[in-house]
């Protein structure tokens, strides 16, 4: 008798293990690091994005998928910097379309890359090399006064 309700208990408990872990789980991954990036310009389509290329106007497109481990970690240093700053940029979630267009459209390999466009032609990029694999120590420190500093650049 007492190894069947040892038994039935040990049960009980490896589920509510399972469960109380699975939510916890959840909980985790739903946290800041996968808040997309805040900005009022959003791009919903390639046609979209070379119309406001083509619009004279200096512009910054932030070129990025929501499921991206690399994107989802700039988001954080991009939504730390002032709405002023943040307002200048554009973002074009690619998953919309076919990525492999998009990515041959505007010659880039891979999110994140940010582009600034002067007179409708590139100007300069920061993109995911840059970003965080050749100096991810670095970004990691000083991210937010690094691309503060090359947007700021990119309005005078």
């Amino acid at each position: 008798m007492n190894k069947k309700l040892l038994g039935g208990l040990s049960i009980v408990l490896i589920i509510l293990i399972v469960i109380l872990s699975t939510n916890l789980s959840d909980k985790l991954t739903s946290n800041r690091e996968d808040k997309q990036f805040e900005t009022k310009n959003t791009i919903k389509s390639s046609d979209e994005a070379l119309k406001t290329i083509k619009s004279n106007k200096d512009v910054i497109i932030y070129y990025s998928q929501k499921d991206c481990v690399y994107c989802k970690e700039l988001n954080v240093h991009l939504n730390k910097l002032d709405s002023n700053i943040r307002e200048k940029v554009y973002v074009f979630y690619i998953e919309n379309e076919d990525k492999n267009k998009v990515k041959k459209t505007f010659e880039f390999s891979y999110t994140p890359t940010l582009i600034y466009y002067k007179n409708s032609k590139e100007n300069d990029r920061l993109n995911n090399d840059l970003l965080f694999k050749k100096n991810v120590a670095k970004f990691k420190n000083t991210g937010e006064n690094d691309l503060k500093q090359w947007l700021q650049e990119k309005e005078e």
